[in-house]
Order: C-alpha cells, then sequence, then structure tokens
C-alpha cells in the first residue's frame, strides 16, 4: 500500500518509517556513485533563497521577517561547511538520480522491504536530500517520532552518520520548495473559494523549515547500554530507540562493515572471530564515538549499543557526552550464568553462525569493572526481566524537556523589569557573540598533538589512548569550571600528559600548550546571527558595551583574534577574559572589572549571557539586571533564570531600543542629563 495513504489514515507506524529507510539504503546502493556535477554551497543557497522569492513573490502575507533571516543564517550555515561537503563527496555520498521523492512514492509491503518507486534519472545530488525529502511528508503530518525513526535507520544501515551534519538544512530547503511550489499553483488559481486550503500549507511548510534546527521530541543526552554477551542488550537498545525515536549507533554493525565493507546486513557476533585482532577493537569504538558525535552536534540524543567491556571505553563514552554538555548515562545488562548458556545454545541450534561460547568467554575474560567515577552514572538491570519493565525504567531516569502539566514541575518564572535608560551592557562571549561551528576539528587537532608530544618522548600510544587521556584532560578543566577554579590549556596538558604516565618536565609540554590553544584557529568560530547588528545599533543610540568572558582551551589574546576577524571587537571598549582575571564566572571580580572601567553603578548595567549558573547568578550577585539568551543555548537547569529571556540578538535589540536615548545623542554621553563620571 502507499505510504502516503496509510499515513493520512493514521495508520503508518515508526516501524514502518523504519522499513522505508531500509529501501532508500538498498535504492542508494544501487545508484553510480558521482565525485563531480554536485552542488556547492552557493548553488544549494541559490535553491532555498529562490523557493524564499518565490513565497515573497506568491504569498506575500506569509514571508516573514524570520523566513528571510532563516536564509540568511542557512547560507551562512553551508558556507562554513563547504569542506564537510566537499567530505560527503569523499565519503561516496553523492549519487546520481538523486530526486525529492514523496511518500507518493513508496509502496510498503509489511512482510518485505519497501519498494521506492523514484524514476532513475536526476543530477548527482547528496542522498541525504533523499532522506530529508521523506522526512518532511512525515513532519508535516506531525510525525517527528517517524521522521526522526527513518532517519536514524537510515544512518544505522549505511553507517552515514554524517548525514546529520545536513539533513537539517536540506529540511529546511525541500520544506521551502514545496511551500515555493504550492505558492505558485495556487497563484493560477482564479476562484478564492479553491485557494483556501493552499495558505495553510504553505504555512505548515514554513513552519517546518523554521524548525528544522530545533523540533527534537527530548533533550540531547548519550545513553550507553552494554553488556556480555546474551543479555539481551541490542534487543533493550532497539527497543529504547523504538520507544524514544532515537538513533542507535551499533557496534555490531560497525564490526560487519569494516570486516565487510557493507551494514546493509545484520551482523552476528559470532562472525567477528577474526575481528580479535590488535587494534581492531579501537576501530571499532572510535568509529562508534564518531558517529555519536556527529549526532550529538545535531542536537539529538542517542543511544550506543555495543558490549562496553573495557573501562576506557566506558570513560570515553562519557567524556564525549561532557565534551557536548550533555548527560550521560550507562546502562549495564546482567543475568545469570544458565540463562545465558540456554540462549547461546539456542542461537546455535538456530543455525545462527558458530562460535557463540567461545566468542563469549573471551569477551567475558576482558570485562572490567566500572570505576568509581562512573558508578553514580550506572544502572544495572536484569536481562531476564521483560523488556517493557526494564525501558520503562531507563526512561524514567532520563532527561526531558519541562513539562507543566506534568505535577511537580516548575513553571518558568515571570520576567523581571529592565533599568529605565541603562548605560552599559556587557556580553558574554561564546553562544552569545561567537560560536565554534567545527569542534571535533579543533578536537582532532588537539589529541593529534598529544599523540606526537607522547610518540616523541618514547611513549608507545594508540590515538584512542591520547584522544582518552585528552579527554580526561578536558574533563579535569570542567570540574575546575564548574568550582570557580581558572584552568586552560596548560591545566589540561599537564592532566593529559600525567594519563599517558608522562610527568612534568616534559620537553613538548609548551609546544602542546600552544597547540591546544591555537586550535580553534582549524575549526569555524562565527558570529551568532544578528550579534555585530545589535552592537552597531546600540552604539548608535549611546549605549556603552563590554565583554565578559570564560575561558577554556582558548585563552583570552586568541578570542581577541576570533573577534576582531568578526568585526565585533571594534564595537567593544572593553574586554574582560577569565584567564587574564584569575577566575571565572560568577566570580565578581569579572563583572567588577567591567563596571569600574566605566565608572558605572551596577543597577545602571544589564549583563547578557546564555548560562544561569556563570551569566545570571554572577550579574546578579554585584546587582546588574540580567538577559539570558537562547539563540544557540537554552540553559534549562533549575538554577534562578534572568529577569528576561530573549530568543535572539534581533529580539534582544527590539527589548532594549524603547529603554535609550535617541540616536541622535552622542556616543558616551548618559541619557536623562546624568553626568558622565567615569566614562573613558
Amino acid at each position: 500500500m502507499r505510504a502516503d495513504r496509510l499515513l493520512a489514515e493514521g495508520r503508518l507506524t515508526a516501524d514502518d518509517a523504519r522499513q522505508i529507510a531500509i529501501g532508500l539504503a538498498e535504492r542508494h546502493a544501487r545508484l553510480p556513485t558521482r565525485h563531480s556535477g554536485a552542488p556547492d554551497a552557493e548553488s544549494l543557497a541559490r535553491e532555498h533563497e529562490e523557493a524564499i522569492a518565490g513565497i515573497v513573490r506568491d504569498v506575500p502575507d506569509l514571508a516573514t521577517n524570520e523566513l528571510r533571516r532563516a536564509g540568511r543564517h542557512q547560507r551562512d550555515f553551508l558556507e562554513s561547511h563547504e569542506d564537510r561537503l566537499l567530505a560527503r563527496i569523499a565519503d561516496d555520498r553523492i549519487r546520481g538520480s538523486i530526486t525529492r521523492p514523496g511518500l507518493r512514492d513508496v509502496h510498503l509491503e509489511r512482510e518485505a522491504t519497501s519498494r521506492i518507486a523514484i524514476r532513475e534519472s536526476g543530477p548527482p545530488r547528496d542522498v541525504c536530500q533523499e532522506v530529508a525529502a521523506l522526512s518532511i511528508d512525515l513532519l508535516v503530518a506531525a510525525r517527528v517520532d517517524a521522521a526522526e525513526s527513518l532517519i536514524g535507520e537510515y544512518a544505522g544501515r549505511t553507517g552515514d552518520f554524517g548525514l546529520y551534519e545536513f539533513v537539517n538544512y536540506y529540511e529546511f530547503s525541500v520544506a521551502l520548495q514545496r511551500a515555493a511550489e504550492e505558492a505558485r499553483r495556487i497563484a493560477r488559481i482564479a476562484d478564492p473559494e479553491k485557494r483556501e486550503s493552499g495558505p495553510g500549507v504553505i504555512r505548515r511548510l514554513i513552519a517546518i523549515a523554521l524548525a528544522s534546527d530545533r523540533r527534537e521530541p527530548r533533550p540531547p543526552f548519550l545513553l550507553a547500554v552494554g553488556g556480555q554477551v546474551a543479555t539481551g542488550k541490542s534487543t533493550l537498545a532497539q527497543a529504547l530507540a523504538d520507544r524514544l525515536a532515537l538513533p542507535r549507533v551499533i557496534s555490531d554493525r560497525i564490526r560487519d562493515q569494516l570486516l565487510h565493507g557493507t551494514s546493509l546486513q545484520r551482523a552476528h557476533e559470532a562472525d567477528w572471530a577474526t575481528s580479535f585482532t590488535s587494534g581492531f577493537h579501537e576501530r571499532v569504538y572510535a568509529e562508534l564515538f564518531r558517529r555519536a558525535d556527529l549526532t550529538l552536534a545535531s542536537g539529538r540524543a542517542v543511544i550506543l549499543d555495543g558490549c562496553f567491556a573495557r573501562a576506557r571505553d566506558r570513560t570515553a563514552a562519557m567524556a564525549l557526552a561532557r565534551r557536548h554538555g550533555v548527560p550521560f548515562r550507562f546502562v549495564e545488562l546482567k543475568i545469570d550464568e544458565v540463562t545465558r548458556s540456554e540462549r547461546l545454545a539456542h542461537r546455535e541450534a538456530m543455525g545462527s553462525p558458530g562460535g557463540w561460547k567461545e566468542i563469549a568467554q573471551r569477551l567475558a575474560s576482558e570485562w572490567e569493572p566500572i570505576d568509581s567515577r562512573l558508578e553514580e552514572l550506572t544502572q544495572r538491570l536484569e536481562g531476564d526481566a521483560s523488556i517493557e519493565e526494564n525501558v520503562a525504567r531507563i526512561v524514567a531516569k532520563l532527561p526531558r524537556w519541562p513539562d507543566p502539566a506534568q505535577p511537580g514541575t516548575p513553571l518558568p518564572p515571570s520576567r523581571g523589569v529592565l533599568p529605565r535608560s541603562p548605560r552599559i551592557i556587557t556580553f558574554d562571549c561564546w553562544n552569545t557573540l561567537i560560536r565554534e561551528a567545527d569542534w571535533p576539528r579543533a578536537h582532532d587537532r588537539r589529541v593529534d598533538a598529544l599523540l606526537r608530544a607522547a610518540r616523541e618522548a618514547g611513549r608507545k600510544t594508540t590515538r584512542a589512548e591520547a584522544s582518552a587521556a585528552f579527554e580526561a584532560g578536558w574533563a579535569h578543566q570542567m570540574a575546575c569550571w564548574r568550582d570557580g577554579i581558572r584552568a586552560g590549556a596548560r591545566e589540561v596538558a599537564i592532566h593529559a600528559l600525567r594519563e599517558l604516565g608522562l610527568r612534568e618536565p616534559h620537553p613538548a609540554l609548551e609546544h602542546l600548550i600552544h597547540e591546544y590553544e591555537e586550535a580553534s584557529h582549524s575549526g569555524q568560530v562565527l558570529a551568532i546571527e544578528g550579534a555585530r547588528d545589535c552592537l552597531v545599533e546600540l552604539a548608535r543610540r549611546g549605549l556603552r558595551h563590554a565583554l565578559i568572558c570564560d575561558t577554556g582551551l582558548t585563552p583570552g589574546r586568541v578570542v581577541r583574534r576570533h573577534l576582531d576577524r568578526l568585526g565585533l571587537l571594534e564595537h567593544l571598549e572593553v574586554c574582560v577574559f577569565s584567564d587574564e582575571i584569575g577566575a571565572p564566572k560568577p566570580d565578581s571580580r569579572l563583572f567588577h572589572a567591567a563596571l569600574d572601567h566605566f565608572g558605572v553603578e551596577p543597577e545602571r548595567a544589564i549583563h547578557v549571557g546564555d548560562l544561569r549558573r556563570t551569566d545570571v547568578a554572577g550579574a546578579r550577585a554585584v546587582g546588574m539586571s540580567t538577559i539570558r539568551i537562547r539563540a544557540l543555548n537554552d540553559d534549562r537547569s533549575d538554577l534562578p533564570d534572568a529577569d528576561v529571556v530573549v530568543e535572539s540578538h534581533a529580539e534582544l535589540l527590539g527589548l532594549l531600543l524603547p529603554l535609550l536615548c535617541p540616536a541622535s545623542r552622542k556616543r558616551g554621553t548618559p541619557p536623562d542629563g546624568a553626568g558622565n563620571a567615569g566614562a573613558s
């Protein structure tokens, strides 16, 4: 039956969506690979801009300023990710005959793989475009669960977790192109009554396009499900992925792909006999974490499905979650030996490949106990309990978005009042004015630098060991930051070297620190949308600016270069950095340094930032008013919120302008005829 009809009748399930993904993966496997002719960033940007122009022309009432801003934001995204578009070509993700199919082209056969009836002609395109096109049909019907199941199953079947870097963009583009097509259609209809349904469809598609970056059904987290062979860990991980509509990264499939070059067929653990060679385990888990990293970077939660027999693999998973600032949990599934032996015997009796018992014994001998750092994040479950019971126990401990309908859920605090005629405004830096769009590249440079330093010291080290050591150093730095202790590249480098058994004085230490500090220049540091325009307009209205920035691996001197390159530094009269003051926010010294520079009382100052613990708490403690901006990061902690919360710099500007003096007033002259004490 056609999938669009099942969807319209309310009978299309998440399992159907996964079957569609399998059919799409098999279709793409048949298509020829193309290494030329694929659209570049400029071509893709023109496509969505032409769609926006069509909507503006045919249905101007529906073309909002937010839509135009989104178009500019997506162009910036493409330009900053052009190297990743090229990497998609190298990864053989560009195929011939790629179109924008709909569910009307999909014929579901419940006992077999879905048949996708798409013409075998068309330009070379990223396969992700077809995934996004099918996802859009599900989103129009408000089936976020099915859309995420389709994307996750396709990524898992093909190993293409790189699509998570671009699927949000392609959904944005496809939704707008379909909206533009609908706008053209209704523009040609003369009868007004026949045009009534058209605007509703267009509004829905535009809303989906605008929400393409923020529609995840749950807040992001990293959940690793582990245990020995035949404990039921993969069955449980699959049930969790089904229940939560989350992507699942499976070590079995990665092994199969590394061994046989494909992951379209289900892997069997007993087929791994040849995989027990030196370094192969590290390759599997490095790829596991790479795929999880890409998924988390897209703002989605992810489930890791593997044995996790080794302590360093569990620690690396925890470190990955910390690097993305998301919660982590490890689920260990246990079962008694009698039941496990029965399950292994049953598998062999059912005709599965031989060797189950031997491999189970091998993996059992490698199992390492859970260390104290992970103990409080571990949930142990019995593998012979029902799947439904275990899923419920896990879900009860996972984070969820605040739901006012649930008893005991705190409601957002009421918004406060900002001072009339403020004298100065201070800004946080990261995720408020600028953002790091390609953290993995900077991370890889730092790991490579550590690996070189270890080898130069005569320490035989694998990249996986160097990565784990760096993550441990990073975790140490984050712990210091949370405790109010200044720590930067030096502390991370020393801690990482010690993790590898290398003590001071180390001849490569100073070079390693330099590499850590400069690594952000190998990534993409971009201005938050609207940040520069906001600074310029506020300055034109007489409001003076300062920066109050926590630094980690990237020190103040490097951040200044980023701000200068992005045209922001010239609009900041003073920059206060935690590595130069000697303590991170919320330490009052940072805020007083800015206030003292201007000679302004805190009651006439406003601080803007994205974090409650550092920005809101620190500014409020010295008497400043506070604004939390969630343009990039929405801090949903239980700590007290800011006086006002805004979504963007455009909203921030609209909030502040009515409080300020006219634009004709000279820069730096205080409003209301007040004196200019302390102005420089």
